[in-house]
């Protein structure tokens, strides 16, 4: 499988999973602020077909994130 990660459609990382790795996937953005604002896409590709999840980091997100 292959799993990679978009920010308002450009690709920002990507990594191959081999078959059985049930493992967690995720993205970190330390010390996120402004800059980083903006629609992010996970994408999973296999023989099964393809995945895609959005999220959108808006200034009210990280505000919330922030006061944590």
């Amino acid at each position: 499988s292959t799993v990679w990660w978009t920010k308002d459609s450009k690709s920002i990382a990507q990594v191959q999973r081999s078959a059985g790795d049930n493992s967690i996937v995720s993205l970190a953005i330390m010390q996120a602020g402004q800059k980083d604002q903006g629609t992010y896409d996970c994408c999973i590709k296999n023989s099964y077909g393809k995945l895609t999840t959005e999220f959108n980091l808006t200034a009210e997100v990280l505000k919330q994130l922030t006061s944590h």
